[in-house]
């Protein structure tokens, strides 16, 4: 039997300064891969003392990724890649799928609060 991994995208934030109008995710474990539709991101503020330092892309989809039957999480990494509609990566966060399978309801979640940050090609993200 093989197992089902479950990405769910509501919004994704990215620098103001990275000046991309469109961004999508790229989900992968091993050579199973697949890609979020690239979003444009919300309109921005027009008046400047109140635009964001983020620009905020609505991905709003879900991403379902096999596992090979008799495969387990132990050893194997869920990598997530945020790109541009040319597939220049942007950023990238890596997650052990044993960290997953062992926290309750086999469920790993980020608030609002507590938003999962992906390192930048160019550096970490604030």
């Amino acid at each position: 039997d093989g197992a089902i991994v479950r990405v769910k995208f509501d919004e994704l934030y990215l620098p103001f300064g990275l000046g991309e109008e469109r961004a999508a995710v790229c989900v992968r474990i091993g050579h199973n891969q697949q890609m979020t539709k690239a979003v444009h991101h919300r309109p921005l503020h027009k008046n400047p003392q109140h635009a964001h330092q983020e620009l905020v892309f609505e991905i709003e989809q879900v991403v379902n990724l096999m596992l090979p039957p008799g495969s387990k999480p132990e050893g194997k990494v869920l990598e997530l890649s945020v790109v541009n509609p040319k597939g220049k990566t942007l950023g990238t966060y890596s997650l052990n799928l044993s960290d997953v399978d062992e926290a309750p309801c086999k469920t790993k979640a980020w608030p609002r609060q507590a938003r999962m940050r992906f390192m930048l090609a160019q550096g970490p993200s604030q």
